[in-house]
């Protein structure tokens, strides 16, 4: 069985190449390595990235990211968000996933067994959330070959109290 390494720190995946540099050169045993990048952060450091994953799989390492949010398909919805990930990205992101998977399958590995893609975070329903929203996101998910069943069809949009989002629905007179 491997070893797991989750990694919750943003700077550990920012340097992914000095890391794996010194997971290398230290032997670490065939381990498993989880992140939580930003679909934007790992578009920046694609080819720092690229570089590493022939000698990870020859070492049998494993990459896998967790929940990276592309929050919803909906311009209008998204910039609620203000994350400011566009669904260019998105689509740019599955693409060179789907490749690294394709090259690299030992190493560039769901998340969850059995799925196809990275597991992505994903906030369909919000207060503000209108039919033609929703007519949006299920068709744009369509064609980027979302699962037809999961969690992201029923993901809703947790408001925290002290949170800027919350002081907007609030604002707009959503928030009883």
């Amino acid at each position: 069985d491997k070893g797991r390494y989750e990694f919750f720190d943003i700077r550990a995946f920012w340097e992914f190449d000095a890391l794996f540099e010194l997971v290398l050169r230290l032997k670490v045993p065939p381990a498993v390595f989880l992140f939580n990048p930003r679909i934007d952060d790992v578009l920046r450091l694609r080819g720092r990235i690229e570089k590493r994953l022939p000698a990870l799989s020859k070492a049998g390492h494993e990459i896998r990211m967790l929940s990276m949010g592309v929050e919803n398909f909906s311009e209008r919805e998204n910039a609620r968000f203000n994350k400011g990930i566009t669904l260019a990205q998105v689509d740019e992101f599955l693409a060179l996933t789907a490749e690294w998977k394709r090259a690299h399958p030992r190493v560039f590995r769901p998340f969850k067994a059995g799925h196809d893609a990275v597991e992505l975070g994903f906030i369909l329903f919000t207060p503000w959330t209108e039919l033609a929203d929703l007519r949006l996101n299920l068709t744009r998910a369509s064609q980027r070959a979302f699962p037809g069943r999961g969690y992201w069809l029923y993901s809703i949009l947790l408001l925290e109290v002290t949170t800027p989002i919350y002081r907007l629905a609030h604002k707009d007179g959503l928030m009883s």
